[in-house]
């Protein structure tokens, strides 16, 4: 395969996908920040409502209730608040469609308009965005009512554990392929499950790296909580986004771009002089 040769203008150009991590986070930091404001407000509706699940939650342990209504009144609320929360969620991923757009933009190192590229990943990439975060947050919702609902040791906690290991990382490789591909939605879905499949302790690990945050929730002051649940999002999210998505762009080099689509193959990596393309 041709040679890249790095001139003296490109020397400091990375050549490997931990030196593009590292680049894009010193040459592109402001939009990384701009990002995270989006995935704030994109998730803002979310938190309100689980705030005011907390809020109303700890109203009630207060309240002069006998502790079987405390405990009633409890559970219905969880019911609705999770149920507002998982619609919110499910909404924010318009949003996702577009910042999805930006971060593969920024992981190649290419040029970014960032509202007009936002607006044209929305455009792009929202139906395929949409559909896996509604069945997603489907299935989240169902097994939240059945921990709110169930009282055992430890099996009503199966099946968040099953969306969580295998629902949410595969909507983890929708959102990091659909920026890049234009499959129908039946290719999609099996495409999806083939690199979820060969690369399934990584994404599993990404996942709950992108969903570290939300052990914040534990944290007992309810103010603190959503401080702190705030500034993971604006600060902590973009860098694992980021993180995750150059890992794509390489397990997608390897997979599938090198031999089908040659034109974005190693994009923004630039092999060091007499280095040969593997």
């Amino acid at each position: 395969m041709k040679k890249k040769i790095r001139t003296a203008e490109t020397v400091k150009l990375p050549h490997n996908y931990r030196e593009l991590f590292f680049d894009v986070i010193a040459q592109n930091w402001r939009k990384l920040l701009l990002i995270g404001f989006f995935y704030f407000v994109f998730l803002l509706p979310t938190l309100a409502v689980l705030f005011f699940k907390d809020y109303y939650t700890l109203t009630i342990a207060s309240s002069s209730y006998t502790d079987a209504e405390k405990e009633a009144l409890k559970i219905t609320a969880e019911n609705y608040f999770n149920a507002g929360a998982v619609v919110a969620f499910a909404l924010s991923s318009i949003g996702f469609a577009g910042t999805s757009r930006v971060m593969l933009l920024l992981s190649r190192e290419e040029g970014v308009f960032f509202f007009a590229d936002l607006g044209k990943g929305i455009k792009q990439n929202v139906g395929p965005n949409l559909v896996f975060f509604i069945i997603y947050s489907t299935l989240l919702y169902v097994a939240l009512l059945i921990m709110n609902n169930i009282k055992a040791s430890f099996w009503p906690y199966i099946p968040l554990g099953i969306i969580q290991g295998i629902i949410f990382p595969l909507v983890l490789v929708n959102a990091e392929t659909c920026s890049v591909y234009s499959w129908r939605m039946g290719d999609r879905f099996h495409n999806s499950v083939l690199i979820f499949i060969k690369n399934f302790i990584f994404v599993v690990l990404f996942s709950l790296l992108f969903t570290a945050p939300l052990f914040l929730l534990a944290i007992e002051n309810i103010y603190l909580r959503y401080i702190l649940l705030a500034a993971a999002i604006l600060l902590f999210m973009p860098i694992a986004a980021l993180f995750i998505r150059v890992y794509f762009n390489y397990v997608l080099d390897r997979d599938i771009n090198k031999k089908n689509y040659p034109e974005i193959y190693k994009k923004g990596i630039y092999p060091l002089e007499n280095e040969e393309e593997k």
